[in-house]
């Protein structure tokens, strides 16, 4: 069963044109085809317990009570006493979410290594950086050790139109007839295929968009985003959220090739439809609401990070409404154009880009030397949302270093120093030793990957899903070490 997809018709001298086919499968597709595939993101249900995963694909669920040298002690859950593995077996950790989760830093550093911390940036002089991490800890990291800073922001309003006042605001009828009438606005040339409206928008970091259509008429309405080229038939690369009726379907657009993802049927057809949509490009997350629930969860592994239209389409005559598009927080980050200027570049809030030299950066004013002003440059930091660095000194991870991932997909690479009920220590080739909340850690994935998930034959999992919401599933001979607590150790091969 095929995939739905828009016909493409090329017309000569004028924009293209396409009908948009509607057999819309009853099952979604196999994953994959461009960027890598989206993945869908499992529903959030907290972790009610730690569970460890072993490289022979073992699993283990419990209270982690330390790392005693180099090995990982768990309290079972189904199991008396502590089970101890080394280091070197394990793959993976999820940890358990806790019943209040503390408040994240908001300024997000950017290393060469593809590490990011989130921290309270304190300030910047003489060429180091002084932060406060999420533990309380306080760092000092060179410059020339950062790739750049994204700064907090608060959600920023970009783009409203209730079109109440008969008002464009920069929206660009590209084909069809649109005119705003009763405070809507229309497209109102019948059997007009794809025609397009288009807003110039450039879209770096988080960004979410609301917008209401009329899908009673049961034409098909188009909402491209992150697209790179509003003249193209496709938005060039981009994402479509495409409705018809009560249908709903995800794509995923490069070089005005559609990738199907996913389609919903909703319950019912109301006159007006409330679309919101939220996407992420530091994780790639696309979540999709209508009418209040969410449809679409998914996660892209090759986010596309920028771009520069939104684009709204019919097929036939269409009313869109209460269009609003906020500015979440993030922004650019440009390593390669900084390194090929020689300079630094600070991304300010309008999208305009100021480049020279940060000389400072304190709680209300980064300072700047530029190539055309004698005197350094003052910009208020609440207009800044990021900042590259062209010098960038990449320090190498050593073989086998942990890498932590936090509940804001923030993540920290290095050696690991110790593990308890309270913090994590992990010496890090940039920024050296560091703690970090453990209640803020989602995930640690030890660099152990032999074997993998495919070191051993996959076995049943006792007890995953009872009452107790644990599992113990081991292969190997279990031992008890007699005297005090008892102990299990599981010998698994080569594990001892």
């Amino acid at each position: 069963m095929q995939s739905p997809q828009f016909g493409k018709a090329i017309m000569a001298g004028v924009l293209a044109a396409a009908l948009w086919a509607l057999s819309a499968p009853a099952q979604r597709p196999p994953r994959g085809g461009y960027g890598g595939g989206l993945e869908e993101i499992a529903e959030s249900k907290p972790l009610p317990h730690d569970v460890i995963h072993l490289t022979n694909g073992d699993k283990i669920s419990g209270t982690i009570v330390g790392l005693d040298g180099d090995t990982v002690a768990v309290k079972g859950n189904l199991v008396e006493g502590e089970v101890r593995v080394p280091v070197k077996h394990v793959r993976l950790v999820l940890f358990r979410t806790p019943d209040e989760m503390p408040e994240v830093p908001r300024d997000r550093l950017v290393f060469p290594n593809g590490d990011r911390l989130s921290v309270t940036l304190k300030g910047l002089a003489e060429g180091s950086l002084n932060a406060t991490t999420s533990a309380g800890e306080d760092l000092s990291i060179k410059t020339d050790w950062l790739t750049g800073i994204i700064f907090e922001r608060k959600p920023f309003a970009v783009y409203e139109n209730d079109f109440e006042d008969g008002k464009l605001k920069g929206l660009d009828p590209s084909t069809g007839k649109w005119v705003i009438e009763g405070g809507l606005l229309k497209q109102t040339e019948r059997n007009a295929s794809f025609s397009s409206a288009s807003l110039e928008l450039v879209q770096d970091g988080r960004f979410q968009y609301d917008w209401v259509a009329d899908l009673v008429g049961g034409n098909a309405y188009g909402f491209y985003f992150f697209a790179s080229d509003a003249d193209s038939v496709q938005g060039g690369t981009s994402y479509l959220i495409m409705a018809q009726g009560q249908s709903i379907y995800l794509y995923k657009v490069q070089n005005d090739n559609q990738q199907y993802y996913a389609n919903y049927t909703l319950p019912k057809r109301d006159e007006r439809t409330r679309f919101r949509l939220d996407y992420d490009p530091a994780n790639g997350h696309v979540i999709l609401n209508v009418d209040g629930k969410d449809i679409f969860r998914y996660r892209d592994p090759q986010p596309i990070t920028s771009g520069r239209y939104v684009i709204f389409r019919t097929d036939n005559v269409g009313s869109f409404d209460n269009i609003t598009i906020t500015r979440l927080g993030g922004g650019r980050i440009l390593p390669t154009e900084a390194k090929a200027r020689g300079r630094d570049i600070v991304c300010l809030a309008n999208n305009d880009e100021v480049s020279g030299e940060v000389i400072s950066v304190d709680n209300e004013t980064l300072l700047m030397k530029t190539d055309y002003d004698e005197d350094p440059v003052d910009i208020e930091r609440a207009y800044i949302s990021s900042m590259t660095f062209y010098r960038q000194a990449a320090k190498s991870t050593e073989p086998g270093a942990a890498r932590i991932t936090l509940v804001n997909d923030d993540t920290v690479t290095g050696t690991l120093v110790s593990l308890d009920d309270q913090t994590i220590v992990v010496d890090s080739p940039i920024v050296g030793r560091i703690s970090i909340s453990r209640a803020l850690a989602r995930e640690l994935r030890v660099g152990n990957e032999e074997g993998g998930e495919e070191g051993g034959a996959a076995g049943a999992v006792i007890g995953e899903g009872d009452a107790q919401g644990g599992f113990v599933h081991m292969r190997g001979n279990v031992v008890v070490i007699e005297g005090g607590e008892q102990q299990i150790r599981v010998i698994h091969n080569d594990m001892q």
